[in-house]
């Protein structure tokens, strides 16, 4: 039996993640191309496993729109409720892009922990945003009461070798469970129908540029009170080229757990 501790990510703090991720809306989608293909990924398999004409889809997390027009742009959807931690509702075009008047769109802002999901939804998906999750265990048994019988929850979230160099140098980040701990507190209310992992290694002219890079991508919101200056910055371009350099280039990985699941009878 796993320790409800071990599944809660106590580094998590939401207002500093509103924050940074509001301010890197104007980067975001230039930047994040994992995330892009992970939210296309998804979107592909919601067409296998929610039928071409979809009663009801609860996004959670929709940021700016990747996965909401992915899915849009590939099956049809009567009422789709939008779920962000940011407030949404004036972004709703630029989300949904140019097929948004063809369904009917509800916003949910607020937190995904805290806020009341809908019932009786045919399919709940996320890209991207489970692992900003305080609670897994009691968040996971909220799908579970917001989905119908055998509705459908696709998603990603991060395995433990997730942007292991940053963790590794500043000794902070988030607690990343491994798949058999996610596949265990998934199975207390859901079937899981797929699940796979894939590890993708980026390169990157300087740690500098990588820190850039996360920082545009609104990634970076676990660590509170932490200043940069001359000196630390310094230090950690040198260890991260020291440890983590390749052909005159240094990486930043990414380990993308994904999980198909069907809601138990």
């Amino acid at each position: 039996m796993l320790s409800t501790n071990l599944l809660q990510n106590h580094f998590v703090n939401k207002q500093l993640i509103k924050k940074r991720f509001t301010k890197s809306l104007d980067t975001y989608e230039q930047q994040a191309k994992i995330q892009l293909h992970i939210a296309r990924t998804l979107a592909d398999k919601a067409t296998v496993y929610l039928p071409e004409m979809c009663e009801s889809i609860l996004e959670i997390g929709c940021g700016t729109g990747f996965l909401t027009r992915a899915v849009l742009s590939r099956i049809s959807v009567k009422e789709l409720y939008l779920n962000d931690l940011m407030d949404i509702a004036q972004r709703k075009a630029q989300i949904m892009g140019d097929v948004y008047q063809q369904t009917e769109v509800v916003i949910l802002s607020g937190d995904a922990e805290k806020i009341t999901f809908p019932k009786g939804i045919q399919g709940v998906l996320s890209a991207s945003t489970l692992q900003w999750m305080v609670d897994l265990p009691t968040f996971f048994g909220k799908v579970s009461d917001a989905l119908r019988p055998n509705g459908v929850f696709l998603f990603n979230t991060f395995g433990p070798n997730n942007l292991h160099e940053i963790k590794s140098l500043m000794e902070t980040g988030l607690h990343y469970p491994d798949k058999t701990e996610l596949q265990e507190l998934l199975s207390t209310s859901f079937e899981l129908v797929e699940m796979w992992e894939e590890t993708t290694v980026c390169c990157f002219d300087s740690a500098r540029l990588i820190l850039r890079h996360l920082q545009e991508t609104g990634v970076t919101a676990t660590t509170n009170g932490f200043r940069w200056n001359k000196s630390n910055l310094q230090t950690f371009e040198e260890k991260y080229m020291d440890r983590y350099s390749q052909d005159g280039k240094v990486t930043l990985t990414w380990h993308v757990y994904y999980f198909i699941c069907k809601k138990k009878l």
